[in-house]
């Protein structure tokens, strides 16, 4: 009786990310690696340097909703984006209209095959940051990244 409670207890405080439905678009403003951060709502991440293109994963960036206001701690999450068979990686750098990710060009192409339109609908799941050219294990906040860099 003793370990039921002490196991269900303990899976409240693991933390569970669910796969969610988002509408996937994209964004001139993020096919420039030249754009400054200071321009999105997470212009903290990257103090040295803040450009799009510093990400290890440039062009695989862009906005989404899970960022709700100015360098939180969703700035600099990594999210798996699933449609039609088709997997990418997006580190989250700006915020979007709710129920929304909104990716560089090219992001969108490779995970829409090339398919024409203004958006998708498609399966994100944030996921461990080493996806997104980070160290394993480590999820990035605004604060993580001024200790990591």
């Amino acid at each position: 009786m003793k370990l039921t409670t002490l196991l269900t207890s303990a899976l409240y405080l693991v933390p569970v990310v669910l796969a969610q439905q988002y509408n996937i678009t994209y964004n001139a403003f993020y096919n420039d690696g030249d754009s400054s951060l200071s321009f999105t709502a997470c212009s903290r991440l990257i103090p040295t340097d803040p450009v799009l293109a510093s990400f290890h994963d440039f062009p695989y960036i862009g906005g989404t909703s899970a960022i709700t206001s100015e360098n939180t701690t969703a700035c600099g999450t990594c999210w798996q984006l699933d449609y039609n068979g088709n997997s990418i990686y997006i580190t989250a750098v700006d915020t979007a209209e709710a129920g929304f990710f909104n990716l560089t060009h090219y992001a969108f192409e490779k995970l829409t095959d090339g398919q024409t339109g203004d958006y998708v609908s498609a399966i994100a799941t944030e996921v461990d940051s080493s996806h997104c050219g980070f160290c394993p294990g480590v999820y990035h906040s605004s604060s993580e990244y001024e200790q990591v860099f």
